[in-house]
């Protein structure tokens, strides 16, 4: 009975150390993306006058969609640069020194939508805040939650490797890559979804964004 109460406690403690790991994870990727947006948002505003024109002609390029749009060739792009981007945030997470990029690539992405919103609102005034929606809606939201989904894994995975070689647990460690495997795999099936938002569904919220200009 004693030795029941005891493994009892052990396996609460073990849950309660995962909850309390994964919570922390959670708050600090969340809050760090938070704070990567508003530097982006005070670097744009820092810049000159001249870096700002060059940024806005840059952003009334993105919200014109010529008549020789290739689906096609924009759909292989996409996914190329998608199924790319996706391997190499997951191969950096089997090494330690790797989680420190993934970390600051996931800060890099929160600054440029930060940089990026703020030169939509700036070129567009009010009217840049229902910009930023299409920009972001649907397929760049889905990319930050691909992001964030790698990110956090990455790093669960290697703070799970350094323990395990600590500990010698290589079972343990076997289980947990092949979590980390799955977690590539559905990262890769949400990044064909994105792909095909960015190809089909872009191209129409930014003519509905056009429109509203009028």
């Amino acid at each position: 009975m004693k030795m029941r109460m005891i493994l009892k406690n052990k396996a609460k403690n073990k849950l309660k150390f995962n909850v309390f790991t994964k919570k922390n994870y959670f708050i600090f990727l969340i809050s760090l993306f938070i704070v990567s947006i508003i530097f982006g948002f005070i670097f744009f505003y820092i810049l000159n006058n001249t870096g700002k024109e060059e940024i806005i002609n840059n952003v009334n390029s993105y919200f014109t969609i010529g008549d020789s749009y290739d689906y096609l060739n924009m759909l292989l792009t996409n996914l190329k640069n998608n199924f790319l981007n996706c391997f190499i945030i997951w191969l950096l997470g089997i090494s330690v020194i790797g989680v420190f990029i993934i970390i600051f690539l996931y800060f890099i992405e929160g600054f440029s939508i930060g940089f990026v919103i703020a030169s939509i609102i700036y070129s567009f005034k009010f009217k840049g805040i229902i910009g930023s929606f299409f920009y972001l809606f649907p397929s760049k939201l889905l990319y930050i939650i691909i992001m964030f989904i790698l990110t956090f894994f990455g790093i669960k995975f290697g703070y799970e490797l350094v323990k395990n070689i600590i500990k010698k647990e290589e079972q343990t460690l076997n289980i947990s890559f092949k979590k980390y495997l799955k977690i590539l795999c559905f990262c890769l099936i949400l990044s064909i979804l994105c792909s095909f938002l960015e190809t089909f569904i872009n191209p129409f919220m930014i003519k509905a964004f056009t429109f509203l200009l009028k």
